[in-house]
């Protein structure tokens, strides 16, 4: 389950998969 805005942002960059792979690796 992740965060509602986290999704929001991805799906504004890319497809969710996608961004949240870039969100992971953005974080530490």
């Amino acid at each position: 389950d992740l965060p509602s805005y986290l999704i929001r942002e991805a799906d504004h960059q890319q497809p969710t998969t996608m961004s949240f792979v870039n969100v992971s690796a953005s974080i530490p």
